[in-house]
């Protein structure tokens, strides 16, 4: 019996191992020079809009992302393969096969370092909120997230989106008719 709506995988709804091996592509963070990833977003590929799903493998010596904090949307880490060192808050503490990490919302600073010397393999995931604050306290940088946009913030430079926007007001000249019903209004009420 043939699956129905096929596709590469044989169903839509189905991603094989040898898809997620032909659709690995590297990929790192800007502001973490050591950040270096091999992986695949299964759960986008596969039609997710509001959860994330990854396949991850970080080499020895290499890093995930950047420090970093999700205000909004909560992640997880399940680890398949090899052996990290990973920082959450003010712990740090090794990980490796079947262990899994959870970052519920607002989240600690958290990041993962491949400290074996094999690759590191793991999946990870969590929520695609429409709107999300990412705060990267070594970098001194906030990131607000819109709708899949991003925009960053540094804050040693005073930047901050959620700052009172200052208010320029206008004055208007009060035409001499008009001072004239509030003065004799004002009177009246005296």
């Amino acid at each position: 019996m043939a699956d129905a709506g096929a596709g590469k995988g044989g169903s839509r709804n189905l991603m094989r191992q040898r898809e997620i091996a032909s659709g690995l592509r590297t990929f790192s963070h800007p502001w973490n020079a050591k950040s270096e990833m091999r992986g695949v977003a299964m759960g986008a590929a596969m039609g997710f809009r509001r959860l994330g799903v990854n396949f991850i493998r970080i080499a020895p010596g290499k890093e995930a992302y950047a420090p970093h904090a999700h205000a909004h949307e909560e992640e997880w880490i399940y680890i398949l393969e090899g052996r990290g060192r990973v920082l959450a808050g003010d712990d740090a503490f090794d990980v490796g096969p079947g262990d899994f990490l959870a970052y519920p919302a607002p989240q600690v600073v958290h990041h993962i370092v491949n400290a074996g010397k094999s690759d590191l393999v793991c999946l990870m995931g969590g929520e695609v909120l429409p709107i999300d604050v990412v705060d990267f306290p070594r970098h001194r940088k906030r990131m607000l997230w819109v709708n899949g946009r991003a925009s960053a913030y540094d804050m040693d430079a005073g930047e901050n989106p959620f700052a009172p926007k200052p208010v320029v007001l206008k004055s208007k000249a009060i035409p001499k008719k008009k001072k004239k019903a509030v003065k004799k209004k004002a009177r009246a009420q005296k």
